[in-house]
């Protein structure tokens, strides 16, 4: 009788040892090579240590990570090294990160994007990592937010956030319909 694998398919056990050997030749060593670096965690490189939110890694995020460990209240995004705590280790990879700065982050919509003349929609955006939230014909906002509104026409609305580590505009079209 003939091992025909998994659904019949004779090759299955040979692709599922091809997938394991290049995960052993490639995830492996990155993994090694950013241990030996200091980060054990992958992701941190992409992520931003800003915990107070004003678009840089400076002494106000240390103090609020001290205070954090000091009454053991703490949010899930302050474990740096993903390791279930907030603890010294967390306050030693946040001071590997001071000085650095963090581009601002927009979430920005309407709700809902097509409207009728006469209708409104409401503009909800959320800003992370920026100092200064505007909104084109609007003004000067805050981080995050909602505001009702009702064209009488199509109208695209920005959004611009900017901080210590740049500008970001975000877009959202409102379709009115006659």
């Amino acid at each position: 009788m003939s091992d025909n694998g998994l659904f019949g398919l004779p090759s299955f056990r040979r692709r599922i040892g091809v997938v394991a050997s290049l995960f052993i030749l490639f995830a492996i060593p990155v993994t090694v090579i950013a241990t030996l670096q200091g980060r054990s965690d992958l992701s941190r490189a992409a992520a931003c240590l800003d915990i107070s939110n004003d678009g840089g890694v400076d002494s106000a995020d240390s103090s609020l990570l001290k205070n954090q460990i000091e009454t053991k209240i703490y949010s899930k995004a302050s474990d740096f090294d993903s390791d279930g705590v907030v603890n010294e280790t967390d306050q030693l990879i946040l001071n590997e990160s001071l000085g650095e700065t963090c581009s601002p982050q927009v979430t920005f919509f309407a709700s809902p994007d097509s409207i009728k003349i006469g209708e409104s929609a409401v503009l909800t955006w959320t800003v992370a990592h920026a100092s200064k939230v505007e909104i084109e014909g609007v003004g000067e906002v805050a981080k995050e937010g909602e505001i009702k509104v009702n064209p009488t026409e199509s109208k695209t609305y920005q959004l611009s956030a900017s901080g210590p580590g740049g500008q970001v505009v975000g877009a959202s079209t409102l379709k009115v319909t006659h």
